[in-house]
C-alpha cells in the first residue's frame, strides 16, 4: 500500500529519522498564514456583470466635468498639479499579494481635457430630435390658440396656459421663441455628430432648410415690428447662412480634386491637339514649298498685322472639351449653390443683427461675448445649460465654423429677451394634444426632411 508521502513528511517520526520535508514547498505554518489571507479577501464579482468600460470611455467621461470655463483664479504652490512620476525604481515591481498600479489609466485621466475635448452637456440626437418635432407642432398650435374662434385657422388645446398668465397674454411671442429655441437645439445636436465623427454630412445638413423656411415665415416683421423681433430674424438667416457655409467648406475639397484631376487630363489633351496641329501644319507647308510666295501689297500690311499676330494653336485648343461625369457636375453645383445661398443669406442677416443690436437690445449676452477670454477653437469647452459663461461672437463663416457659438449666442438671446414673459422654455411647453391641426399642409415640416431645390 502506498503511503502519502505529505502526510508522512509532516508526522514526528519523520522528523525523528532526520528526513527533510523535500517534497513541500510551504511550511504548515506558512499555509495557515496563506490560508487566513484568503478569508480576508471579498468574494468575487458574478460573472453576469457586464464588462468594465475601457479606458477611453473613462477619459470622454471625465472630459464632461472639466469643460466647463470659469474665470481663471491663481493658482498656488500648494494647487498646483503634481508631476506624475517617472521614477523607474519606484513600485517598478511590485510584491507579492500587491496589485500593481494602471499607470496608462491614470495618465490617460491626467490628459484626458486635452487630447478628447467633449461638448459639455450636449444634447443626444435622439432628444434634440424631440425636442424639435415637439416644440415646433406645438409652438404653432399656441399660435392658432390665439386667433378668434370665428378664424379659419383657430385651434383649441388642452391645458392651455390660465388666461391671465403671461404665457397666454404673449401667446404669439412664446411661441415663436419655442420656435427659436427648437431650431437652435437641432442646430446644436447636428453640430456635435460632427464634432464627434470628425466629418461634415452635408446631406444632414440639408434637412434643416424646410424648417428653417418654416421658421422664416412665422418671424418675418412686419408693420410695427420691434428691433428685437428683426434681430431673430437676421439670425434665422445667420443660421442658414453659416450652414451653408460650412456645406461649402467641406464641398469644395472635392470639387477642387476633381477639378484638378480634369484640369490635367484636358491640359494634356491640349498639347496633343497643338503638336498634331504643328505638325499637320509644317506638312502643308512643305508641299506648298514650290510655289514662290507672292509679295504682299502695302495696302494689306497693316490689315493683316494682327491677324498674323493671332496664335496659330488657338483653334486646336478650342476644339478639346473637358471630360466631365454627372457626379462632377453635381459636387461642383452643390458648392456653388450653397455658396450663393450663403452669400445672400448673410447679406440680409447683417442687417438685422449685428454687434450694434446686440449690445442695445441683448446686454448680457453681448457683455458675455466681448469679455470673453476663449479662442475660436473652443466651443467645446461651453457649458450649453449655463446662462453666465462665457461666449464668443460667431466669427466668418466662410470658414466652416462658429454654428456651436451661434447656437450658444441664440440660446443666450431667447433667454434674456424671455425673461419679461417668464419664458420657461421646454418646461413651459403646454402637452402635446392627441390631434394636430386637421390640414396637414398648415402643419409645421417634420425634421429630417431636405426641401427640393
Amino acid at each position: 500500500m502506498l503511503k502519502n508521502p505529505s502526510k508522512e513528511i509532516l508526522t514526528p517520526s519523520s522528523k525523528a529519522n532526520g528526513r527533510s520535508p523535500v517534497n513541500m514547498p510551504f511550511s504548515r505554518q506558512q499555509l495557515l498564514k496563506h490560508l487566513a489571507l484568503l478569508n480576508t479577501m471579498p468574494s468575487p464579482l458574478p460573472s453576469t456583470l457586464p464588462p468594465s468600460p475601457p479606458a477611453s470611455r473613462i477619459c470622454l467621461t471625465c472630459c464632461w466635468t472639466l469643460a466647463k470655463r470659469k474665470p481663471d483664479v491663481g493658482l498656488d504652490s500648494d494647487n498646483k498639479p503634481k508631476r506624475l512620476r517617472t521614477d523607474s525604481s519606484a513600485s517598478a515591481h511590485p510584491e507579492d499579494g500587491e496589485v500593481a498600479d494602471d499607470h496608462n489609466v491614470s495618465i490617460l485621466l491626467h490628459l484626458a481635457p486635452s487630447f478628447f475635448p467633449t461638448p459639455a452637456l450636449s444634447p443626444s440626437a435622439d432628444q434634440s430630435e424631440a425636442i424639435l418635432t415637439t416644440s415646433s407642432i406645438l409652438a404653432t398650435l399656441v399660435f392658432w390658440s390665439t386667433y378668434p374662434p370665428s378664424h379659419k385657422e383657430y385651434a383649441q388645446i388642452t391645458n392651455a396656459p390660465p388666461p391671465n398668465s403671461l404665457y397666454h397674454i404673449h401667446g404669439g411671442m412664446v411661441a415663436k421663441l419655442e420656435l427659436m429655441e427648437a431650431l437652435v437645439m437641432f442646430v446644436y445636436s447636428l453640430w456635435c455628430k460632427d464634432y464627434g465623427r470628425g466629418v461634415v454630412n452635408p446631406e444632414t445638413w440639408l434637412t434643416m432648410d424646410a424648417y428653417i423656411s418654416w421658421c422664416k415665415s412665422k418671424w418675418t416683421p412686419e408693420e410695427g415690428s420691434s428691433d428685437v423681433e428683426k434681430a431673430f430674424y437676421g439670425l434665422i438667416f445667420m443660421f442658414n447662412a453659416f450652414i451653408h457655409a460650412r456645406i461649402v467648406t467641406h464641398c469644395h475639397r472635392k470639387a477642387r480634386a476633381e477639378l484638378q484631376r480634369v484640369t490635367e487630363v484636358t491640359r494634356q489633351a491640349v498639347s496633343t491637339a497643338i503638336a498634331d496641329a504643328v505638325t499637320h501644319g509644317s506638312s502643308l507647308g512643305a508641299k506648298s514649298q514650290s510655289t514662290p510666295p507672292m509679295l504682299p501689297s502695302p495696302a494689306s500690311i497693316g490689315a493683316t498685322s494682327s491677324a498674323n499676330s493671332t496664335p496659330t494653336n488657338r483653334d486646336a485648343a478650342n476644339s478639346v472639351s473637358a471630360p466631365l461625369n454627372l457626379i462632377q457636375l453635381g459636387s461642383m453645383n452643390e458648392v456653388s449653390h450653397s455658396l450663393e445661398l450663403a452669400i445672400s443669406e448673410m447679406t440680409t442677416a447683417q442687417t438685422h443683427l449685428n454687434f450694434s443690436t446686440m449690445a442695445r437690445h441683448f446686454p448680457r449676452t453681448f457683455a458675455r461675448m466681448v469679455h470673453s477670454t476663449l479662442k475660436s477653437s473652443e466651443e467645446h469647452e461651453v457649458d450649453f445649460e449655463d446662462d453666465d459663461g462665457e461666449l464668443f461672437w460667431p466669427g466668418q463663416s466662410i470658414t466652416g465654423e462658429g454654428l456651436a457659438w451661434l447656437c450658444f449666442m441664440g440660446e443666450g438671446m431667447v433667454k434674456e429677451f424671455g425673461k419679461q414673459f417668464e419664458y420657461k422654455g421646454l418646461k413651459g411647453v403646454v402637452p402635446k394634444p392627441d390631434q394636430l391641426h386637421p390640414d396637414p399642409r398648415q402643419r409645421p415640416p417634420p425634421p429630417g426632411v431636405a426641401s427640393q431645390r
